[in-house]
């Protein structure tokens, strides 16, 4: 269910979100500065921020998938490992 209430729990949209806007506003004021044309400015600003968004966006979701492999993995070892305690007690 997409709405406005379920976008704050996403996990990643605040962070890409921050990145994006802020790559988008640094780029856009230096493109002004350099070329004093509005349309350009935004064209730049809004591509900076739609690219960056996206490429954060795809890497923390790509960290998190790393870290809950990672745990899968630790709590199997470590399931494998009670088992083998629980057979060596009831021996």
């Amino acid at each position: 269910d997409f709405r406005v209430d379920n976008m704050t729990k996403m996990p990643c949209l605040q962070q890409a979100s921050i990145y994006g806007v802020s790559a988008g506003l640094s780029i856009g004021t230096i493109r002004y500065i350099v070329t004093r044309n509005l349309r350009s400015t935004g064209n730049w600003a809004f591509l900076t921020f739609g690219i960056l968004s996206m490429a954060s966006w795809e890497y923390c979701r790509f960290q998190r998938k790393l870290i809950q492999l990672q745990f899968e993995m630790i709590s199997a070892a470590n399931n494998e490992m009670q088992k083998g305690t629980a057979n060596l007690n009831q021996r």
